[in-house]
């Protein structure tokens, strides 16, 4: 007998050994379904016992569990459990929901796509297809099991009540009136879509994804494939509530008020007190418009505490351009409203720190005397394309308006041509 026949031999004479002189206590011990003994140690026996045992275990938690519901559930008549189902039929069928909804089809067809398709039929085919969605979801989904399958409407109902109360959220899916989707499955949703505040790597990789896979489906419908050139675009928004809460990721991402100044908010401020949330007053919300397709993507967005300055907006700014040509996103022009530190960092981009844009007297039109081209390199673009700069024209519209009526209120003998 070689030598390691002999160790194989050791080894099953002292497993036999083990087996013999273990007691049925221990053995039995091993057969209960909380053992912590691996399971692939046992012996056939032994494992064919533990997981009849484990059955039986799930069956007698599965009855007790069903005994409690009984006990504590509350009975609805027919009549309020169909309240949703008479929702939607008085919407359709009252004099008041047909109008309502004429109305809207009728404005949506004013309006046409590229295919001629107008945009009120599409809204009442949207309507009819949601509601059927939703009466499927609430017939195949009776079982309330995690695993069901859900429509996009069923989400969007659970996703508008979830987001603003959890709790609530959690006592209606319990009262079994509406087959709803498990709270589990709703913050998953909002995990996959959450974005933090500054440059989130995995945010934007995931739209980088998502637009590759928008490019194919575009060339393979027969359509040119996007570039991938766009407007990068950002705006200023104040915080009017006392706590800025981010609805897509779910979490706190600033709040504009001290924890002296509301003793309410007092668990608010112990749970936001962590890397992410900081006071903040304003949020810089940037986005991205691709210009040869209708894909948009909302891009980073910083919580700062005051009004920005030219070189905190300047800073932003070309942390937002490098994160996004960084991920294939070009940008060929910067679009913004009229504000005092937006123009600031424009004039520094195109070369005219402290000074005004040049114009030119000599012009036929007002249009040619005070044109301006402003573009610079982009220095994150290893072609050195040039990026453009565009103040938003609606902005541009209000502000020749403020102009012309305080034109009239000083000067009301002037004659002012119509806009």
């Amino acid at each position: 007998m070689c030598g390691d026949c002999l160790v194989c031999e050791r080894y099953a004479k002292r497993a036999l050994g083990n087996r013999g002189s273990l007691d049925s206590a221990k053995r039995e011990q091993r057969r209960n379904p909380r053992s912590n003994y691996p399971i692939q140690f046992l012996s056939p026996q032994s494992k064919s016992l533990r997981l009849s045992n484990s059955r039986q275990l799930r069956s007698r938690v599965d009855k007790k569990l069903r005994k409690l519901y009984k006990q504590t559930r509350i009975e609805l008549p027919q009549e309020q459990s169909s309240e949703l189902c008479q929702l939607i039929e008085a919407i359709e069928n009252s004099n008041e929901g047909k109008e309502e909804l004429s109305r809207i089809i009728k404005e949506g067809n004013q309006y046409k796509d590229g295919k001629g398709r107008k945009a009120g039929n599409l809204v009442k085919d949207i309507w009819e297809k949601d509601r059927e969605s939703f009466f499927k979801d609430q017939r195949n989904n009776v079982n309330g099991k995690n695993g069901n399958r859900w429509s996009s409407v069923t989400i969007r109902v659970a996703l508008a009540v979830y987001k603003r109360s959890p709790s609530a959220y959690q006592a209606l899916w319990g009262l079994n009136i509406l087959q709803l989707p498990h709270s589990k499955t709703l913050r998953q949703i909002i995990k996959d879509g959450s974005e933090k505040s500054g440059i989130d790597e995995e945010y934007l990789y995931g739209q980088h994804k998502a637009y590759v896979k928008y490019q194919k489906e575009r060339e393979e419908g027969g359509h040119p494939r996007p570039l991938g050139s766009g407007v990068m675009m950002w705006d200023e928004v104040k915080i009017q509530m006392k706590v800025a809460w981010n609805l897509k990721g779910g979490g706190i991402t600033g709040f504009c008020t001290s924890e002296d100044e509301l003793k309410v908010l007092h668990d608010v401020f112990s749970a936001a007190v962590q890397p992410g949330a900081q006071k903040a007053s304003y949020i810089v919300q940037f986005l991205w418009r691709d210009l040869t397709s209708s894909f948009d993507l909302i891009g980073p967005y910083f919580p700062i505490k005051s009004s920005m300055d030219s070189s905190v907006l300047q800073e932003l700014i070309m942390l937002t351009l490098k994160a996004f040509t960084s991920y294939g996103f070009k940008v060929s022009i910067l679009l913004c409203d009229g504000a005092s530190s937006n123009l600031t960092v424009m004039k520094i981009l195109s070369g005219y720190p402290r000074t005004q844009f040049p114009s030119r007297p000599d012009a036929a039109t007002l249009r040619e005397r005070y044109f301006v081209e402003a573009p610079f390199s982009n220095p994150e673009d290893p072609v050195d394309n040039p990026i453009f700069l565009m103040i938003c024209p609606s902005h541009q519209v209000i502000s020749a308006v403020c102009m012309y009526i305080d034109i009239i209120i000083c000067t009301p003998s002037i004659c002012v041509p119509h806009i």
